[in-house]
């Protein structure tokens, strides 16, 4: 590596995207678009032209997209840029022949699991693109892969909008009003993210004083567990565990306007709460409901940047999410709208978005000590051994699930659908939903916003056991369709999930 520019300490939220990379888990966001057939055959190289233009242009304003991290292996990771090196397109896209079946799910594993390897934290760019042609060129597709030290889920679907869009946002939307050397703030400090004393004495209490008592006593101040820590550990560790991922693509005509009006009717005003709800419904299909309760819990990815000339949170580069987790009780009598209405009030509350901000604030308090020694070439820091240990446990799982919705990705008609995923951790939810739906826009001019709704599901293969990772996916994809009806008999988690039992066998 060449005389090197540094240019910024990396914060919590991505230090941590570095301890996941040097323990081999690294947090990748990766994204599809499936292109509509077209008879005109100079138009994957009119697009090949385009995000080559786009990918030099971006490089040229976000420094973070030409930007690696020195010191990965120390307590103190810089953003570091080599002096006199300009990002070239030919650095990030490829256009590739393909097997004849461009399929979304197998698409996003595999970048996933290419990045896994091919991304080194101590070289830029840490971001690619890829066309894809199917070898009869009948299908196109697109992919991006982003990794997440430099960028979130919101802001890598920004970037595959800008590559993809007839026109880039105006300058000082895009930059946040930096100048091209000057870097997106930590969003720890940026955002005030880090908890205050009471939060830190709970955090103490549960993780360190409590767990000292006597089992008899513990049993009496600890928290009820979660799905799925009250059941015997998983046969395959997480750790140990083979990844999955799978794209369920509702882009039925009417589909998504049905569940946005089933919605309304039952005051929720997202979709999200909804996508939310269904994905509680399979999972209770796969555990089972009885007349007593199930306790689970889901953390939630929000999006805390702010897009404005004067913010310096930039359009398309950085991280500023937060992360709340929502904690409920199931049984078959428990209302399905009000599990969604509560769930909904929550997220949108402000407490429910100081709550996020303070669950990536607590990185601040894993031990990290300089004497620290470890023989162990993954865990350079006390940072990684906290997470290490946390992932080899027998209950390495915080929450039953997590659900990251990044919204509308705006691409041009030429999209026939876009679907995400990201890397999921093996120390934090069974299965990871990461949804988003598609709105069409050429020019300025935004057309059939209700396009598509895309959820790309990940788990690790046999975490849970007895096949019910497939079980739950095919078990959502039968919720959606199910919600939509809106069958007023099918109201409660126990006949709902009575129901999409029954179809499954049916």
């Amino acid at each position: 590596m060449s005389e090197s520019s540094f240019d910024r300490q990396l914060g919590l939220h991505e230090r941590f995207c570095v301890a996941r990379t040097n323990l081999g888990f690294p947090s990748i966001v990766a994204f599809v678009a499936q292109l509509n057939p077209s008879r005109d055959a100079g138009a994957i190289d009119e697009l090949e032209s385009r995000l080559s233009e786009r990918i030099e242009k971006l490089g040229e304003l976000l420094p973070l997209l030409s930007s690696y991290v020195d010191g990965a292996k120390t307590r103190t990771p810089r953003f570091a840029r080599r002096k006199g090196w300009h990002l070239r397109a030919s650095d990030v896209l490829r256009r590739c022949r393909e097997e004849p079946d461009l399929d979304s799910s197998h698409l996003l594993q595999r970048e996933i699991v290419e990045c896994t390897a091919a991304f080194d934290l101590g070289r830029a760019p840490l971001w690619r693109v890829r066309i894809l042609e199917s070898k009869q060129g009948a299908q196109v597709a697109v992919t991006l892969a982003v990794h997440h030290v430099i960028c979130d889920g919101r802001g890598s679907a920004n970037l595959l909008q800008a590559l993809m869009a007839d026109e880039l946002p105006p300058l000082d939307i895009l930059t946040g009003g930096l100048g091209p050397a000057e870097y997106p703030p930590d969003s720890i400090k940026d955002l005030g993210m880090t908890p205050g004393f009471f939060f830190v004495v709970d955090l103490i209490w549960k993780n360190l004083v409590v767990t000292r008592f006597p089992k008899y006593i513990r049993s009496w101040l600890e928290e009820k567990g979660r799905w799925p820590t009250q059941e015997p550990p998983p046969p395959v560790k997480p750790i140990e565990a083979d990844k999955r991922i799978v794209v369920l693509n509702f882009d039925q005509a009417d589909i998504v306007a049905k569940l946005k009006a089933v919605a309304l009717r039952h005051e929720v005003k997202t979709l999200n709460p909804l996508v939310h709800s269904a994905c509680l419904a399979a999972l209770c299909s796969i555990v089972g409901l009885s007349e007593s309760f199930l306790y689970v819990g889901t953390e939630t990815a929000v999006s805390e940047r702010i897009v404005a000339p004067d913010r310096h949170h930039t359009y398309c580069s950085g991280n500023f999410v937060g992360n709340p987790s929502w904690h409920g009780s199931l049984s078959k009598s428990i209302d399905f709208w009000d599990i969604t209405r509560a769930y909904a009030q929550y997220i949108a509350s402000p407490q429910g978005r100081v709550d996020g901000r303070h669950a990536l604030g607590a990185l601040a308090y894993v031990p990290d000590s300089a004497t620290f020694q470890s023989s162990d070439p993954r865990v350079p820091t006390e940072f990684e051994a906290f997470f290490l240990e946390r992932m080899q446990s027998d209950r390495p799982y915080r929450e039953s699930m997590a659900l990251s919705n990044i919204g509308q990705i705006a691409l041009p008609s030429s999209v026939r659908d876009v679907a995400w995923a990201q890397n999921q951790s093996p120390m934090g939810s069974p299965f990871y939903i990461d949804a988003c739906g598609l709105a069409h826009v050429d020019g300025a001019t935004k057309v059939n916003g209700n396009a598509a709704l895309s959820l790309s599901v990940g788990y690790r293969q046999g975490s849970v056991g007895g096949g019910r990772e497939e079980a739950f996916v095919s078990a959502l994809r039968r919720a959606i369709v199910l919600i939509a009806d809106d069958m007023e008999e099918k109201q409660t988690f126990g006949n709902i999930v009575h129901a999409l039992q029954a179809s499954s066998t049916g």
